[in-house]
């Protein structure tokens, strides 16, 4: 049991200080070319981006994905929302792609107790858009969405995307 906690001591070690440094490196680039904001409304409720606990977007043969994670606050700490969508398309996202075109799917990673991943799978599109407004594979990797009305969902369970953001994408995979 003492081999147990303290390999669990000193993993919780490790993971605080990748955050910290991640956190507080000279390096960040807070400078999104963009001109995406660091908010997005769901469902009529606003929410900050998650900037330091992300996942990148890609695409490959075909298929792609990107994430909008989102912060929401639980007392005095922050709880990270994952909203993962797919699409297809022949090649890479480009500035004027609307992603609602491309067989778009939603899987929501969160806390809201009307979506089961079971019992809805993936959430289709039903209307909106989501467009590519800026892109910069360069330096930053990431990629700039105007989220309009952007509806996902079946009989059961819907969601209703809004706002203009930038949202980490790797072009090299």
């Amino acid at each position: 049991m003492k081999k147990k906690f303290s390999f669990l001591m000193a993993m919780l070690t490790m993971l605080s200080a990748a955050v910290c440094f991640t956190a507080c490196s000279s390096d960040d680039d807070d400078d999104n070319s963009g001109g995406g904001s660091d908010a997005i409304e769901i469902n009529g409720t606003s929410y900050r981006m998650s900037r330091i606990v992300t996942w990148e977007g890609s695409w490959k043969s075909g298929e792609g994905t990107f994430y909008v994670p989102v912060l929401k606050r639980v007392g005095n700490a922050d709880d990270v929302l994952l909203y993962q969508f797919t699409f297809t398309s022949k090649a890479q996202p480009k500035v004027g792609d609307d992603f609602s075109k491309m067989s778009l799917t939603l899987m929501p990673l969160d806390e809201n107790d009307d979506y089961d991943l079971i019992y809805d799978g993936d959430l289709p599109y039903k209307s909106g858009s989501a467009v590519v407004t800026s892109l910069d594979d360069s330096k930053n990797y990431t990629i700039t969405v105007k989220f309009d009305h952007l509806t996902m969902g079946n009989d059961h369970v819907t969601y209703v995307f809004n706002g203009t953001t930038w949202l980490d994408y790797n072009f090299a995979r």
